[in-house]
């Protein structure tokens, strides 16, 4: 599917949050995100993969405000990746969780490598494992680039 990259990690804070000025600011820049695509948000937070306690901070760290996660779905967006522990955190009640799930669209997180996708123009695959009755699943993340890049 074509996925888009917004990237807010100059505001690499524990309580950053894409918000819907984050969306429309991307979309002004490189044009309107598709339906049926992924949307990444590269946080910066992936710089700390390998600190667990860092990257895991007791719950703190940059998510997707229920406001941006719900004009994505108006959008048509079908997948909303991050590369953090979490599209949202429990201090908020999981409501990405619970209002872009329960329309049967996907969630992807800890993503690794955003900083060398693109902006637009690429393409991924999500590989999940086949778990009969699974509510998740570890899958194979596959970025595809275009040999034409993109322009900014």
């Amino acid at each position: 599917m074509p996925c888009f990259v917004i990237d807010i990690s100059s505001k690499l804070d524990p309580n950053a949050i894409l918000t819907i000025q984050d969306i429309l600011n991307f979309e002004v820049k490189y044009g309107v995100i598709s339906k049926n695509s992924c949307v990444m948000v590269y946080t910066g937070w992936s710089a700390f993969w390998n600190n667990p306690l860092k990257y895991h901070n007791n719950h703190a760290f940059p998510s997707v405000s229920i406001e941006a996660a719900e004009f994505l779905m108006h959008r048509g967006v079908f997948a909303l990746g991050i590369d953090t522990l979490s599209a949202d955190r429990p201090d908020n009640g999981f409501l990405v969780h619970k209002c872009f799930l329960g329309t049967g669209r996907i969630l992807i997180e800890n993503v690794a490598h955003l900083d060398q996708m693109p902006p637009y123009g690429a393409f991924i695959m999500a590989l999940p494992l086949k778990i009969k009755n699974g509510t998740e699943s570890p899958i194979r993340l596959v970025g595809l680039l275009s040999s034409r890049g993109y322009s900014a």
